[in-house]
């Protein structure tokens, strides 16, 4: 059985909702390869426009504040993803303001171009007054990750920084 990937980028005005949204990706089955949390400079979210060719999105839109970016793997994933998009996602969040709050690849091509070029963007977060947290994987296993990220965001926390990454086992401990 032959898996794709599907690009996902979370904006601005669903930060609040990047729990809700991890959780819904999880239930639905998909898994979640690549993630990490971005603040795109003006050249930068010029240069993810031209990838999208996004006609709804701003250059504002993308580099207002943060976004997360998430590759997910599924059997037939971008249509099922755009799906998932339209007859959940949507109807299960909270935004803030107006636009869109989240967007996926349109076609394989696509999504090896966005994958590629957003995970390649190097991020620097604004620290100040702040801790590192260390989430394992067995949050995803489980699939609990949104959950965690949903209580954390709903105490009032800031999440300033966010990525996946995999370690060997001898790197890990």
């Amino acid at each position: 059985i032959l898996k794709t990937s599907s690009f996902v980028l979370i904006l601005p005005s669903a930060y609040l909702s990047i729990g809700k949204i991890i959780d819904i990706i999880l239930q639905n089955n998909f898994t979640i390869s690549k993630m990490k949390m971005n603040k795109l400079t003006t050249s930068e979210a010029e240069k993810c426009l031209e990838i999208h060719d996004l006609n709804d999105i701003t250059i504002n839109d993308l580099s207002s504040d943060l976004i997360v970016g998430i590759e997910v793997v599924k059997q037939n994933c971008i249509i099922d993803f755009r799906n998932l998009i339209e007859n959940e996602i949507i109807k299960s969040i909270k935004t803030e303001g107006p636009g869109i709050p989240i967007i996926s690849s349109e076609n394989e091509k696509k999504a090896n171009l966005e994958i590629n070029y957003y995970f390649s963007i190097r991020h620097q977060p604004q620290l100040s007054n702040c801790s590192c947290l260390i989430l394992k994987n067995h949050l995803f296993t489980e699939r609990t990750l949104g959950k965690v990220i949903d209580i954390i965001l709903n105490e009032a926390f800031e999440i300033s920084s966010m990525e996946l990454f995999y370690f060997d086992k001898n790197s890990a401990e």
